[in-house]
């Protein structure tokens, strides 16, 4: 369910999610406002090590920011389709995507 008085942020990373720039611009938004955040991995070709990856980096942005972070797991091999399978399960009120630099991100190849 939606609360009005939290900041709903999905955010879609793979192998960035953990990066300090994510952290401390989630620190930044939950310091503004409390914050409900979902972690989306949205290209899991290997379930295993998306949920490793899920994981580790929500118990780390959890505990730098105090708050729980909800694993998603891609319904979609394609990454848009993934964030739209998310956006249609939950409403957010933002979405952050983190990709690596172009020219090592798939993502932003395709």
């Amino acid at each position: 369910m939606h609360s009005p008085d939290r900041r709903h942020i999905l955010v879609v990373a793979h192998r960035s999610v953990a990066t300090p720039a994510i952290v401390d611009e989630l620190r930044r938004r939950a310091e503004a406002q409390p914050c409900d955040i979902a972690l989306l991995i949205p290209d899991a070709g290997d379930l295993t090590t998306a949920g490793w990856t899920l994981k580790r980096a929500g118990r780390l942005i959890g505990k730098e920011l105090g708050i729980p972070v909800e694993g998603l797991v891609a319904q979609a091999a394609d990454p848009f389709d993934a964030i739209a399978a998310a956006v249609l399960d939950h409403h957010y009120d933002e979405i952050i995507i983190s990709t690596l630099p172009a020219a090592g991100s798939a993502w932003l190849g395709d």
